[in-house]
């Protein structure tokens, strides 16, 4: 899932489509979120999934995660 939203909006539609995405048990194990943020946002922390790194090109970052949830 990529997720690239305007800069100045922040982690606040990243943890949004997370939730829904988790809610409607559309991720299965495994699945992975990209999300693209500006260098001066903080990286993305979501309960549910580890990050697995964190990529820098100028002044864009773009945060890799794993969800880790099994859907029940």
């Amino acid at each position: 899932v990529l997720i690239d939203p305007p800069y100045a909006w922040g982690t606040r539609p990243a943890i949004e489509l997370a939730a829904s995405l988790m809610e409607r048990r559309l991720l299965a194990p495994g699945s992975i979120i990209l999300f693209e943020r500006t260098a001066a946002t903080p990286a993305l922390v979501l309960e549910g999934f580890e990050s697995l790194k964190e990529k820098r090109y100028g002044q864009t970052c773009i945060d890799v995660l794993r969800y880790t949830v099994r859907n029940v």
